[in-house]
C-alpha cells in the first residue's frame, strides 16, 4: 500500500494591522455577493473608513471590473481626500494590472491580507 505524501504548506508571514488614528487615514475595501429572487447574482464593492467605521461607498452591479473599481476609488478620493493606506484582500479584482497602476492607488501604502475562510469573520476588523 502506498502512502500519500503530504502537501507542502505555504508559509505566510502576517503583520499586525495598524489601528487607524484619524478619520480618512486608512480605508478597507472588499466585495460581497448575493442573488436576486430570480437567481441572478450581483456584487457590491464596500469601502469603509477604519477609524470611524463609516461606509464611504457601496457600488453595486452585476459586473464590477477593475476599471469601475478605479472610478469608485477616484470619486471617493475626490470626495474625502487621499488616505494613507488602503487594506484589501487578495482577490483578482484588486490584483488586476489596471488597479495596480491606478492614479488613486499610486503613492499609497496598499496592505493586502489573505481572505478569511469564513465569510462571517470578514467584517473589516481593525485588529488581527
Amino acid at each position: 500500500m502506498r502512502t500519500r505524501k503530504s502537501k507542502k504548506k505555504i508559509v505566510v508571514t502576517r503583520c499586525p494591522m495598524v489601528v487607524a488614528d484619524s478619520p480618512h487615514s486608512s480605508w478597507s475595501m472588499d466585495f460581497t455577493s448575493d442573488s436576486l429572487c430570480n437567481g441572478r447574482r450581483f456584487r457590491t464593492l464596500n469601502v469603509i473608513d477604519d477609524c470611524t467605521r463609516e461606509s464611504l461607498g457601496i457600488e453595486a452591479g452585476f459586473s464590477l471590473p477593475s476599471q469601475r473599481v478605479i472610478q469608485v476609488l477616484d470619486y471617493l478620493v475626490w470626495l474625502n481626500g487621499k488616505p494613507k493606506q488602503i487594506t484589501c484582500d487578495n482577490s483578482p479584482e484588486f490584483r488586476a494590472s489596471r488597479t495596480q497602476v491606478s492614479s488613486t492607488l499610486s503613492s499609497l501604502e496598499s496592505q493586502c491580507r489573505m481572505p478569511s475562510s469564513s465569510p462571517s469573520t470578514e467584517n473589516f476588523e481593525t485588529s488581527a
